[in-house]
């Protein structure tokens, strides 16, 4: 926030930034849902309250079912978050001195995959992105339109700017729902010089030449939805034991490890996404 605030005071070149308003906004779990309802972007059944004392309220399950979650409004980092499966474990929480956040938001629990979209804007317009599922044998980066274009709505309803990672649960019943808006680098920005969008290039206006010319398109980079990439499996790739080939195991163990400096200029798959 403090880098926010003085962007506009420095005469350096700066990463696109949202201002402070649209940061906090987004970033606060009970306000990104009210954002998200105005848009028509589907989330889980989401209230907030003020603290936990009225988390008494939910006990019964007639206002949000069982498991529901229990977050902090304004915490990231899992810190604060809470997933109650029953009445009982409510009334612990509730009786818990060490457990003081407040506000909180319930959250209807959704059961499903975790799958997320990382992102670079540019005044409410989605420049680049490409969804990433996190699954147990390793990461997958497939085409989910859908995905996209829920969270251009909310990019371009706050006329955000900058880069953003927004995690989302892939549900059992086959439905997308949005979580929470990280306004903000993510843990595993690195691999994104893998799959060929150079993020921090684009930001810095090093990558220009790769920006679309208007704003009607977003170029959205994604692999064959059957391959899984892992650290694993490129040591492997390497000694001819993986289904990656060895060019595929230098280029992700080089944006895990950061190996080498050598610009990664051939995207797996590109496709426009008006």
């Amino acid at each position: 926030m403090a880098l926010i605030d003085a962007a506009n005071d420095v005469e350096l070149k700066t990463f696109p930034l949202p201002s402070l308003d649209v940061f906090s906004r987004l970033g606060c779990k009970a306000q990104f849902a009210e954002i998200c309802l105005d848009v028509g972007a589907r989330i889980p059944k989401t209230e907030a309250v003020e603290n936990k004392t009225f988390l008494a309220d939910f006990i019964d399950g007639s206002r949000i079912s069982y498991p529901i979650i229990i977050k902090p409004v304004n915490m990231s980092g899992g810190i604060g978050i809470k997933k109650v499966t029953n009445p009982a474990q409510l009334q612990l929480i509730i009786e818990d001195d060490s457990f003081n956040y407040a506000p909180l938001v319930v959250q209807e629990y959704i059961n499903g995959e975790d799958i997320g979209l990382s992102l670079i804007a540019d005044s409410g317009f989605v420049t680049h992105a490409y969804a990433q599922h996190r699954t147990k044998s390793g990461d997958k980066f497939p085409l989910i339109p859908e995905l996209v274009n829920q969270v251009k709505k909310l990019v371009s309803k706050e006329d955000y700017s900058g880069p953003a990672h927004v995690d989302a649960r892939l549900g059992s019943d086959g439905k997308l729902y949005l979580i929470e808006f990280n306004a903000r680098f993510w843990a595993s920005v690195s691999i994104s010089d893998y799959i060929g969008v150079d993020i921090l290039g684009l930001g810095l206006g090093l990558g220009l030449k790769s920006k679309p010319d208007n704003k009607a398109t977003t170029t959205v980079v994604s692999c064959e939805p059957n391959e899984t990439f892992s650290f694993s499996q490129a040591l492997f790739g390497l000694l001819g034991m993986s289904v990656l080939t060895t060019q595929q195991c230098h280029r992700f163990l080089r944006a895990i490890l950061v190996l080498s400096l050598i610009h990664i200029s051939e995207p797996t798959r590109q496709e426009a996404i008006s």
